[in-house]
């Protein structure tokens, strides 16, 4: 997952750098992988079409933690809608409030 951030700010890597120097990095285990699995099929079934893997285990974890922070939106709401719910936070709008902190 941190690969598909990382390729989202290839023309910015201090900044990319900085977001991942505050977020915790997690295993994905089995629990984890079966609920993304399941959201994905939900979404599918709503929508038509189903969000990335990595949306879904993104979201699988938003389940836990409360809140996922993504370039992607769109699809994050949609998984969060069909599942126990989650916060969802724009990366470029974490950025701009890690800058106004420095």
């Amino acid at each position: 997952m941190v690969v598909e951030f990382l390729l989202g700010h290839p023309r910015d890597p201090v900044r990319a750098d900085r977001v991942l120097d505050v977020v915790e990095q997690v295993e994905a285990t089995p629990r984890i992988t079966r609920r993304a699995a399941r959201l994905l099929g939900r979404v599918a079934e709503s929508a038509g079409r189903a969000p990335s893997v990595t949306d879904g285990m993104i979201a699988a974890f938003g389940e836990i933690y409360g809140a996922v922070a993504t370039n992607d939106p769109v699809d994050l709401r949609a998984l969060a809608d069909v599942g126990d719910g989650f916060e969802v936070y724009v990366v470029p709008d974490l950025v701009k409030t890690l800058d106004r902190g420095r």
